[in-house]
């Protein structure tokens, strides 16, 4: 209508000639113009791909009645998200909650056989959240075989892969190999890794030395130590550890954790910790029982270097009886 400056049907601006223009349009970049033909070929590709991704989209319809977009694409990440677009609120809670039920329970138990389990259950309730409104528009076997193929496939390098790699920087699960105060071999402790390390947590670390010095009041021999271990640090770096008597003192204080009974008792050792070091509790370092500490062997025993640490024990998730938040 005269007057009027909006479309009265589809609200488009009828304010062109009143726009301001730009008298100094954009100019080709300088790798355009010394490559025109790159340039061409990038416009001809992106054209292209972007009739097939068009196509494609508007095939995956749910029985020929409605069809995607490609918004529609971000839905595929949570199960039952396309079901509700799609009006399907009960096979929407079965995939949702089927999902998270089996996503959380792989999580809780991961490193465990069941936990690997239930986390390849969550993936195939994600993929079939997906297939279920796929396959509606997909009449042949030949193309659903090769639609949930490329679908599964996608799923797992664009969305799994990299969150569980992720995941696997930050929390990693490791299996106890000797038994250490409450910890029994077997046992499935989680690390954190990258994380500061202060007295009285348990770490997770490798030891860069296999043959440790055994002294007793007989002899002392050699013995082959485990490659990794858990204890539970004791004093940190500049602290002053002092062991008299069997009772060890940090910086002229008695150690307000529990230590082990090897620590000698007929001689007193005074010991700096260096800066990139820890000093732990040889409990989960010394395989043999009648094993003492002496001036010889401590820093063997004792001293953790900080590049040896692999992370703080956080949580044990398997035997099921014990499971514990550190």
């Amino acid at each position: 209508m005269p007057g009027s400056a909006l479309c009265a049907r589809c609200r488009t601006s009828l304010k062109l000639a009143d726009a301001t223009i730009d008298v100094n349009p954009p100019r080709a970049k300088p790798n355009t113009l010394r490559l025109p033909g790159w340039a061409r070929l990038k416009i001809a590709l992106s054209e292209r791909f972007s009739d097939q991704i068009d196509t494609s989209i508007d095939f995956l319809s749910y029985g020929g009645a409605l069809k995607f977009n490609r918004s529609m694409l971000f839905r595929w990440i949570i199960p039952g998200w396309l079901q509700l677009t799609f009006n399907r609120p009960r096979r929407a809670c079965f995939f949702f909650f089927g999902y998270l039920f089996f996503l959380s329970s792989g999580i809780l138990l991961m490193g465990t056989l069941l936990g690997a389990w239930l986390i390849g259950f969550a993936f195939a309730l994600h993929f079939g959240s997906i297939t279920d409104v796929v396959f509606a528009a997909k009449t042949s076997v030949q193309e659903r075989i090769s639609s949930g193929f490329l679908i599964g496939l996608c799923l797992y390098l664009l969305f799994y892969l990299p969150v569980g790699w992720g995941i696997s920087q930050i929390i990693r699960p490791q299996t106890m190999v000797n038994d250490y105060g409450s910890f029994r071999a077997e046992d499935i402790l989680w690390v954190r890794q990258n994380i500061q390390i202060a007295p009285g947590e348990y770490v997770h670390y490798v030891n860069s030395e296999a043959l440790i010095n055994n002294t007793t009041r007989e002899r002392v021999p050699l013995y082959r130590v485990t490659d990794t271990g858990v204890s539970r640090v004791l004093a940190g770096p500049g602290q002053e550890v002092t062991i008299k008597e069997g009772v060890l003192f940090v910086d002229g204080n008695i150690c307000p954790f529990p230590t082990s009974k090897r620590f000698a008792k007929d001689l007193t050792i005074r010991i700096r910790v260096p800066s990139d070091s820890y000093f732990i509790d040889p409990t989960g370092r010394i395989p043999v029982a009648n094993a003492l500490i002496r001036e010889q062997n401590i820093r063997q025993v004792c001293l953790l270097q900080s590049g040896n640490v692999r992370g703080r024990v956080i949580y044990r998730s398997y035997p099921f009886s014990r499971i514990t938040l550190f």
